[in-house]
Order: structure tokens, then sequence, then C-alpha cells
């Protein structure tokens, strides 16, 4: 019997039920706090009335519009960010003197909190598709950068020496 409830303590523990009960807590406790403290909505709006507006939302042709403006933004600076790093990446990865100079400019970048670069680019750019493209190539050209530079100094010794002896060059 002991056994048992073990078994169903670790499956209530381990599987979804667990995460699951603790949104219900929180969701719950969240719609009556507001109601029960009398919070204006304006300040706080119960998860009735934001899931309610989401759904009036999503039945607008407007919402669908701005939605597709996002995603091309989104794919678009990925798509930018992407070759930016591993271009660059490549570069520094197989050149000690492009890793001399332009490494160090790039960790100093990185370093520079997006939120305060951000105003900077709008400026720069303006407030369409082409600022909101460049902040999102920014945050996804480090990690492509770190992880090509790493990638490819990761290559197995032994693997190197193989394709040497191919007459492979680089």
């Amino acid at each position: 019997m002991t056994h048992q409830r073990s078994a169903l303590n670790t499956r209530l523990l381990n599987g979804p039920l667990l995460p699951v009960l603790m949104a219900v807590l929180v969701f719950g406790g969240w719609e009556a706090a507001v109601h029960l403290l009398s919070i204006p909505k304006i300040v706080l709006p119960p998860p009735s009335a934001i899931i309610l507006a989401l759904w009036e939302a999503v039945g607008s042709a407007e919402f669908h519009w701005h939605l597709l403006i996002t995603l091309w933004e989104i794919v678009a600076g990925f798509a930018l960010g992407s070759l930016g790093g591993l271009a660059l990446g490549f570069m520094v990865a197989m050149s000690p003197l492009a890793e001399r100079l332009v490494y160090p400019y790039i960790v100093a970048f990185q370093t520079l909190p997006k939120v305060a670069v951000a105003p900077i680019i709008v400026i720069w750019f303006g407030y369409g598709l082409s600022s909101k493209i460049i902040i999102t190539a920014t945050i996804a050209f480090f990690p492509l950068l770190a992880n090509t530079i790493m990638g490819l100094r990761a290559a197995p010794a032994d693997q190197i020496e193989m394709l040497v002896s191919c007459t492979a060059t680089r």
C-alpha cells in the first residue's frame, strides 16, 4: 500500500499536474485578490479581463496584420543577425589578426544593455521596420558569433589532421 502511494506521489510530482495546479493557484489568487481588494482594473486587471480582451483582439483583422508585421521583423532581424554573426565568427575563428582587431569591440558592444542602445537605434533609423529589425539583429548577433567561434575552434585535432592530409586548406 505504501509503495503504491509513493508511486502515486512520484507520478503527481513529476507529471503535468503540479505545474497546472500552480498556475490555477496563481491566477485564481490573482483574480480573487483583484476582486476582494477592489483594485482598479487600470492598476491591475484580473486575468479574466485580460483573456477577454485578448479574445476580442484576436478576432480582428488588425491583430492579424500586426502579428504578420511582428513576425516579419523577428525573422528578418534574426536572419540579419545570424548572417552577421556567422560571417564575423568565421572570420574571427580563422584569423588571429581579425580576432585581435575586431573581437574586443564586439565584446564591448555586447556588454551594452540593449535597452540603452535601442533609443539610439530608433533615432538613427526611425520608428519604422528598420529600427526594429536592427534591434532584433543585435540580440541575435552575439550568441551566433560566440557559438560559431567556439564551434570552429572545438574541432578535434585528429579530424583536422585527417582533413589536412586530404589536402584541405581550412
